[in-house]
């Protein structure tokens, strides 16, 4: 190294980068310093440098922008007698386009927008698989297909109705697409939940409307409102309303709501208030039974869904009770009987979820629910990745089940689990078979080890719902044996939680006194919440049947009147599935998609009984 000693005076600068290529248009900061003449850094006054730009483009302060021409040169700068320069290279042709997400900085496969939203892009070009300096309006953009405009600038501003195509950058004869889907927009006005504000609202004609929790007429969730109308409360004997009062998002195009028919034939609408007065769409007749969904078009300048409507017809019945769900505005044709996509992964004790939705878009975190054996688990969720993550507790002697369910807009639910293992046994140290340490948990049941459900069986004792049966030998799971009504009646009671919380319930059945001691607060509870009814005797009366065998699509049935509504009925390939009861087929499907149910070889056997074992299996899975 020199020891010299500098001026302290500029005689040398240095332009940083020291070459560039880039797009016509393009610009980058110049990063000018000096040195003197023992090549010692020194200060200079950025306003006191001028630079020659040899045709190049033009600087404005220390921004360079490259004009619209190729070329290849020196951009030079003076600082009183000290000089410099660095290459520029303004070049017509690149060799790659990758389009990205401006806010996100990421690279998307493919872009979701809803009708009327928009989204920044911007784009990088490479040359001989380096990156050239480039500006938003370098390039060229474009759409293909009916989802909106671009600006010069990369903005792509979609429609206000759906549609699919591609936006496409280009520079000369290099282009990148980007596949782009505009979905409707949704907005949720009642899923009657959580509001109570429709217990007993008053309408004219109108008997009661109550939030009804009566699962076969819940179509999404737990309750839906239950609306009872009596033309004979009217004034003409024919027109009976309730007012619904809800703020349509603006612009609104549809409205869709769920309706479970009394077969009336009398006609349902819907009143809208707009600019100019009420405006009435008519839904049709309830000329069916069961759940359907309504689609109305939303009159133009319409602001709030103000009245349901039911009218009586020629031939009408004079009154009857009819139930609704889930009703949304929408921009654009809003129709989604597709659940979430829903994927779980464990590293170590990192949890990782990804959901995904293709009408929806985005799912807010209130509508994700991550639980840890069957209790809640807080996670960190990202709204713009549609993911989640959370830190487990550490392993122990006890396997543990973690699951995650995510309801869409529409209410469609989707659900997955995973279980994870119990920390290995370790033979070769002692252990205290405490958390951390080298031996598995100590099971009481000595007719379970082996078994194809040992661990279902296991973890059902490590949760308090099975406590086994005492033999002179030991404890017993019996995981061959079947399960009779009122054993399933406690195992599902404690699953809940609602052991012991409805010992005030007097039961219809004309069995009562068969009930054991042990199963009668499980079997007022099952009662109570709707999930056991009970057997018709064929004059009047009913039975709980207490010591009866309960069949494979009994213990479905009853799980299915337990969970929420809105789960997909999968299609089932099992070849005994014409064996299925109608009265079971949609709980049934409903536990086959969710995986909890998964078929043996090939097979069903709804009608047999249920073992001890498969029961087990069952709860566990829906922890």
């Amino acid at each position: 190294m020199s020891g010299a000693e500098g001026t302290g005076e500029a005689a040398r600068l240095h332009l940083y980068p020291l070459s560039t290529v880039m797009l016509p248009g393009a610009s980058f900061n110049v990063d000018v310093r000096a040195t003197d003449d023992a090549y010692l850094p020194v200060g200079v006054n950025a306003g006191g440098v001028s630079y020659e730009t040899n045709g190049l483009g033009e600087m404005n302060g220390t921004v360079f922008t490259a004009g619209m021409a190729p070329g290849d040169g020196k951009l030079a700068a003076r600082y009183e007698s000290a000089s410099g320069d660095c290459r520029v290279t303004v070049t017509d042709k690149v060799d790659a386009i990758t389009i990205l997400n401006q806010a996100a900085g990421t690279e998307p496969v493919s872009i979701t927008l809803k009708a009327g939203g928009k989204v920044d892009l911007t784009a990088k070009a490479f040359k001989n698989g380096l990156e050239v300096v480039a500006s938003d309006t370098s390039f060229e953009w474009s759409v293909n297909g009916p989802i909106g405009t671009v600006s010069p600038e990369g903005v792509l501003e979609a429609y206000d109705f759906t549609g699919e195509g591609t936006v496409v950058c280009s520079f000369g004869d290099t282009k990148a697409s980007l596949d782009v889907k505009v979905v409707p927009e949704g907005f949720l006005l009642a899923d009657f939940e959580q509001d109570r504000s429709f217990d007993g609202r008053v309408g004219t004609g109108v008997e009661a409307s109550v939030l009804s929790t009566n699962r076969e007429f819940v179509r999404f969730g737990q309750s839906s409102l239950a609306l009872s109308y009596d033309f004979d409360l009217t004034q003409d004997g024919a027109s009976a309303f309730l007012p619904f009062n809800m703020l349509l998002v603006e612009n609104a195009t549809d409205l869709s709501f769920w309706v479970y028919g009394d077969g009336s034939g009398n006609e349902i609408s819907a009143e809208f208030g707009t600019f100019v007065g009420l405006s009435t769409v008519s839904a049709g007749k309830l000329d069916f039974t069961g759940w359907k969904e309504i689609r109305l078009p939303v009159p133009v300048s319409a602001r709030t869904f103000t009245n349901l409507n039911i009218t009586r017809t020629e031939g009408g019945a004079s009154k009857g009770t009819v139930y609704v769900d889930q009703i949304l505005s929408s921009r654009g044709e809003y129709v989604d009987h597709d659940a979430p996509v829903v994927l779980l992964s464990v590293d170590g004790r990192n949890l990782t979820g990804l959901v995904s939705d293709d009408m929806d878009g985005e799912i807010p975190a209130s509508r994700v629910a991550v639980t840890y054996d069957g209790k809640p688990l807080a996670v960190n969720y990202s709204l713009e990745g549609q993911s989640f993550t959370a830190v487990l507790p550490a392993a122990d002697a006890y396997d543990h089940q973690v699951s995650a369910t995510v309801r869409d807009l529409s209410g469609n639910l989707s659900r997955v689990f995973l279980t994870l293992p119990a920390e290995p046994k370790d033979e070769s140290e002692e252990g205290t078979g405490e958390s951390g340490g080298v031996y598995a948990a100590e099971i009481p049941f000595i007719d379970t080890a082996g078994h194809w459900s040992e661990s279902y069986a296991n973890y059902l004792y490590q949760q308090h719902l099975s406590e086994g049966s005492e033999t002179p030998d030991g404890i017993v799971y019996r995981p061959e044996d079947y399960m009779n009504r009122q054993e399933i009646a406690v195992m599902l009671a404690r699953w809940l939680g609602v052991m012991g919380k409805y010992d005030d319930v007097v039961l219809p059945y004309s069995d009562t006194a068969e009930i054991a001691d042990w199963a009668l607060p499980a079997a007022k509870a099952m009662y109570a919440l709707g999930i056991i009814q009970g057997s018709e005797n064929g004059d009047g009366t009913v039975s709980f049947l207490p010591a009866s065998l309960l069949s494979r699509e009994g213990i479905m049935t009853m799980i299915g009147r337990i969970q929420d509504k809105g789960y997909a009925e999968s299609d089932m390939d099992f070849t005994d599935a014409d064996k299925v009861s109608g009265w079971a087929l949609p709980y049934v499907r409903s536990l086959v998609g969710q995986k909890v149910i998964t078929g043996d070889a090939g097979r069903l056997r709804p009608l047999d009984p249920v073992k001890r074992g498969e029961a087990a299996k069952i709860i566990c899975c829906l922890y």
